[in-house]
């Protein structure tokens, strides 16, 4: 719990940033219009929402946003190996992160947690629809550019980046158990070898090396996905950072250096990029799914998500501070048991990103990578956002498989 010290700065500094930064987005406001997210009002959480109608495209909503434009960006490229930005896959290697507690998953996000996704959800949907020389002004007094310098599939290679196909392990059956949402979707679950568009890449950073002067280590980071360009999906599903490799060092003295080149959202967009075959094929992303969530902070923002969705009462015992969860008195299970937080299967629960629940899912740790794809690609991505997140557990989770719940990450254009 954030004490009540701290949250008297960061208001005073909301407001303080608001008077610096607001003539830059009024200036913004007059250059276009399109159909927009407009005038602004709270939900019963604190969050904000936004109604539809025409107005300008950086309107007051994009004005609001820049409030929460110094909450951890993802750096495209910080020499100093740190990226406190949440932009860490489920599988992220760091102990802290991730559970295999179900009761510590199932926990809900505490208020303060809660508040700060929601801020931060703000802020990453405003960096996603505004321009990009608006973006690079909120972004600028970090010294971090909106857009990515990694637009060159050989960078890769330079930063100890190793390409290997996985199709032979046939992932619709050893990892993605969403039939019922491929159909429903109409997505396909062949292969490239099956006569398919589907195609499982492993990126692994095995080798240490310099890239313009940064020198780095081999991690053992990788990330393994699914692209698809032609059907507009990527499925998300084993993802270790080289900021959290899947094997840590034992000992500080072999504490790893990453490249430059490390963020999820970098090495995906230049796979991706690299199967498209046209450029239709590139701009036409839509689906993101992440897989078996096991990331603590996004485990207990959905739990949080899904109980206000179900309109069970949250609260936390008043005699310790330490998140737990005392909720369970308060009628919170089905007559069967299973409790009225879990999503269910497909098409489980879908959250707008208009709403306080969809802007804190999309701060997640397992979403906001997505956010970063489309912020720092707006050459390829301009005009498109994220408008659902929708949570289903898969089919292996009801077939006593011992699955797991998962995200989908809508992509629309605007």
């Amino acid at each position: 719990m954030f004490p009540i010290r701290l949250r008297s700065i960061v208001i005073l500094g909301l407001f303080a940033c608001l008077t610096i930064q607001l003539k830059y987005a009024l200036f913004e406001s007059f250059h276009s219009v399109r159909q927009f997210n407009g005038p602004i009002s709270r939900t019963k959480n604190g969050g904000i929402i936004r109604n539809k109608h025409t107005v300008a495209s950086e309107d007051i909503g994009i004005v609001w946003t820049k409030l929460f434009s110094r909450s951890d960006p993802e750096p495209e490229s910080s020499s100093n190996g740190d990226s406190s930005n949440g932009e860490e896959p489920e599988d992220s290697g760091d102990g802290s992160k991730i559970s295999d507690n179900e009761e510590d998953l199932d926990t809900p996000a505490d208020d303060d947690v809660w508040d700060m996704l929601i801020a931060k959800g703000c802020k990453l949907l405003g960096l996603i629809e505004m321009s990009s020389t608006l973006a690079d002004t909120i972004l600028s007094d970090q010294g971090i550019h909106s857009q990515t310098q990694f637009t060159d599939f050989t960078d890769l290679q330079a930063n100890g980046w190793d390409r290997s196909f996985q199709n032979e392990q046939n992932p619709f059956q050893n990892y993605v158990f969403m039939t019922s949402a491929l159909n429903a979707l109409g997505l396909s679950q062949q292969t490239v070898p099956q006569g398919g568009t589907n195609n499982l890449v492993q990126w692994s950073q095995d080798h240490s090396g310099t890239y313009n002067g940064h020198s780095f280590s081999a991690t053992t980071g990788r990330y393994l996905n699914i692209y698809n360009p032609t059907l507009g999906t990527i499925f998300a599903l084993q993802n270790y950072s080289p900021l959290h490799p899947e094997n840590p060092p034992s000992s500080s003295s072999d504490a790893l250096i990453p490249p430059p080149l490390k963020q999820w959202s970098d090495v995906t967009y230049l796979e991706y990029a690299r199967q498209a075959t046209s450029s239709s094929q590139l701009t036409n992303l839509r689906y993101i799914f992440r897989n078996k969530i096991d990331n603590l902070a996004t485990r207990q923002a959905i739990s949080r998500a899904l109980r206000i969705h179900s309109n069970i009462p949250i609260s936390f015992s008043s005699d310790t501070n330490n998140g737990e969860d005392s909720s369970s008195s308060n009628g919170d299970n089905d007559d069967d048991g299973t409790p009225r937080w879990y999503p269910g299967p497909w098409p489980g629960v879908t959250f707008d990103t208009d709403t306080d629940e969809g802007k804190a899912l999309l701060a997640t740790p397992n979403v906001g990578g997505v956010a970063w794809l489309l912020i720092q690609h707006k050459e390829v991505w301009k005009g498109r956002t994220v408008r659902e997140i929708q949570v289903f557990e898969d089919e292996d989770t009801w077939a006593g498989g011992g699955g797991g719940i998962c995200m989908l990450v809508r992509v629309v254009e605007v």
